[in-house]
């Protein structure tokens, strides 16, 4: 597909979440948590980790028997050291953006915008980024991010949007009428479902067909 007005090759986008997609954030973080709160506190692990049944912050105050002000302080005291840096990358997620990549797609990674906004959060997430060797075409911070991403490129031209969190892929359904959307299924959403769940080496598959369908049909227009 290329531009009608500047006869540039339009490619198709495929937008990927960082945090519970790409990078085990949840069991990152709970971690951090248990060792913030104190040697009386336990790691939930198994059926007692997050399903993502329920908003995070309500399943951590309940858990682990602590108010939404301590989920926060907590919160703020894994941004600010640096623990971004230091998050798990789960397996396959490189490997799957090299092959999207070479698929011929743009990558834009999405991230929600933090609770409050420090200026090591964009630093922290490039470090990593460049750490497990991820190249992308962009990178975005929102709350909205959807809306954030249609606001930067052609919304026909993207093809697949991969998150961790079912409100994120519904948003996506209101903004890009061509991208297949799909849970990135981890330990950390187990307890809910979408039409297209998979792990890397399924979303792989089902970003490439998307991709051939998004081509055949501007061959056939």
């Amino acid at each position: 597909m290329r531009c009608s007005d500047c006869h540039q090759e339009i490619k198709p986008v495929v937008a990927i979440d960082i945090d519970g997609t790409l990078a085990d954030y949840h069991g990152s973080f709970v971690k951090f948590a248990v060792g913030w709160l104190g040697s009386k506190y336990n790691e939930p692990k198994g059926s007692l980790a997050y399903d993502g049944s329920e908003p995070y912050w309500e399943w951590f105050t309940r858990t682990m028997n602590v108010d939404r002000t301590t989920f926060r302080a907590i919160k703020l005291a894994y941004r600010q050291g640096g623990q971004k840096r230091m998050m798990p990358i789960y397996r396959e997620s490189k490997e799957t953006i090299d092959a999207v990549r070479d698929m011929g797609a743009e990558i834009w990674l999405t991230t929600t915008r933090p609770w409050e906004r420090f200026d090591r959060v964009d630093p922290d997430t490039r470090h990593w980024l460049a750490e497990h060797g991820i190249k992308f075409d962009g990178l975005i911070y929102d709350d909205a991010k959807m809306a954030a991403l249609a606001d930067r490129v052609d919304p026909e031209s993207v093809v697949a949007v991969v998150d961790d969190l079912i409100e994120v892929l519904e948003d996506a359904h209101d903004h890009f009428d061509n991208a297949v959307t799909i849970l990135r299924r981890t330990l950390h959403n187990r307890g809910v479902d979408w039409p297209r769940t998979g792990y890397m080496g399924d979303i792989k598959n089902m970003i490439e067909d998307s991709i051939d369908k998004w081509r055949a049909y501007d061959e056939a227009a």
